[in-house]
């Protein structure tokens, strides 16, 4: 994953946050170098870490299935109860 996807899953995150001052807060700290570390700071003050979480490692499953669509992979999807290979198929 590059670093402009990432960034913009921090992005999006921000941009869901349904208290005004804290989303323009957020958005706010994300502009300009530094802008992880800055996002990590402020997401631990205002106490919404583990949405932060949850939120990303959505963001990367999703990623990570598109990716292996695109090149035609099987992938292990930890998160079914019975663990199992996953064959996707494209829509071509």
């Amino acid at each position: 994953m590059e670093t402009w996807e990432s960034y913009h899953i921090m992005e999006t995150f921000c941009e869901e946050i349904p208290s005004f001052r804290d989303r323009e807060r957020l958005l706010e700290k994300i502009r300009g170098k530094g802008a992880f570390s800055r996002f990590r700071d402020e997401i631990y003050r205002l106490g919404i870490e583990p949405e932060w979480y949850d939120w990303k490692e959505k963001c990367e499953m999703e990623y990570t299935r598109n990716w292996c669509v695109v090149n035609n992979l099987k992938y292990y999807d930890s998160s079914k109860k019975q663990s199992k290979i996953i064959q996707l198929e494209t829509n071509a």
